[in-house]
C-alpha cells in the first residue's frame, strides 16, 4: 500500500516527525527528519480535523513514508502512511521521555537542508531500542556520543 507519486513538483520521502506546531485552526507545521533532505519543515493542512487522513501519522514519534508538494514557503504534506508508531515507547513514560529527548536534540543539533544519512539511520535504530522492554538510559548515552560524531564534534 504504496502512496501515489505526483509530479515533478511532489517528492516522496521517509521521515520521522521531530516537532508539530498548529497553524491556524486546522492545520500544523510539522518539522521532519528525513534520510535525503535532513531536516525540513511542512504544512500538513487539516491534521486538526477530528476526521483527517494525516492526522496521526503527522505526531512526533512517527515514522512515516510522505508525499510532499513543493510550496512557496513551506513544502506540503499532501499523503502520510505510518511506517512505525512506536507503540510501546509511546505506552511508556519513561520510554516517552527518552524519545520526545532524542527528537529535541536532533532539532536543536541540525539545520535544514542538512543531509545526513547515517544520522537518520541512528535516530531510527535508537527509537526502536528504545521500544525494547529491556531497554535503559545508556542508550542515551550512545545516543548523545553518536550524534556529537555524526556531526562532525570529536
Amino acid at each position: 500500500m504504496g502512496l501515489k507519486v505526483g509530479t515533478a513538483r511532489s517528492y516522496q520521502t521517509q521521515g520521522i516527525i521531530l516537532k508539530q506546531t498548529k497553524l491556524g485552526e486546522f492545520d500544523k507545521i510539522v518539522i521532519i527528519y528525513t534520510p535525503e533532505f535532513g531536516k525540513l519543515s511542512a504544512v500538513a493542512k487539516g491534521a486538526c480535523r477530528p476526521k483527517s487522513k494525516l492526522g496521526g501519522n503527522v505526531e512526533p514519534l512517527t515514522h512515516s513514508l510522505m508525499l510532499l508538494a513543493k510550496g512557496r514557503n513551506l513544502d506540503i504534506v499532501t499523503q502520510s502512511q505510518t511506517i512505525t508508531g512506536f507503540l510501546a515507547l509511546k505506552s511508556d513514560l519513561w520510554r516517552m521521555a527518552c524519545g520526545l529527548y532524542i527528537l529535541e536534540l536532533i532539532d536543536s543539533f541540525t539545520v535544514e537542508g542538512g543531509e545526513n544519512r547515517p544520522l537518520f539511520d541512528l535516530l531510527l535504530d535508537i527509537l526502536n531500542q528504545l521500544s525494547e522492554p529491556d531497554s535503559n538510559e545508556t542508550i542515551l548515552r550512545y545516543f548523545e556520543l553518536h550524534l556529537l560524531h555524526y556531526l562532525g564534534y570529536r
